[in-house]
């Protein structure tokens, strides 16, 4: 996919500034960032963005598999990435539809393996 629309969603504030800044100066993204699961849901619906990265263990009432389901109900063709400081929540998240997981602390390297499978540098 090229000029992908990417929100991320992680309620840690190094972990989504780390995000951001990949997204936007190394692989030349726009991004839209959110601290709880409950504040994307209405941007992800009314933007369609081509990819969602989320935390999987957020606060709020809708954690992250609950913002995976609800995004792959209403928007099938988003390519949606979980990721988790707990490897078990890998199965919960690809049973749910998760098309990617990323098991934190992770280095810059391994998101881009697993982001460069959707998208186009």
């Amino acid at each position: 996919m090229e000029n992908v629309k990417v929100v991320i969603v992680e309620d840690d504030d190094e972990v989504r500034e780390l995000l951001i800044d990949a997204f936007e100066f190394f692989l030349n993204r726009e991004v839209v960032a959110f601290s709880t699961a409950d504040s994307a849901l209405e941007h992800i619906l009314l933007s369609e963005p081509q990819l969602v990265i989320s935390d999987v263990d957020m606060p709020g009432e809708l954690n992250g598999i609950g913002l995976l389901k609800r995004v792959k109900q209403a928007l099938p063709e988003t390519v949606f990435i979980s990721m988790s400081g707990r490897d078990g929540n890998s199965a919960e998240a690809e049973a749910n539809g998760a098309d990617g997981f990323i098991l934190k602390p992770f280095k810059l390297n391994d998101l881009v393996k697993v982001v460069e499978k959707f998208i186009v540098p």
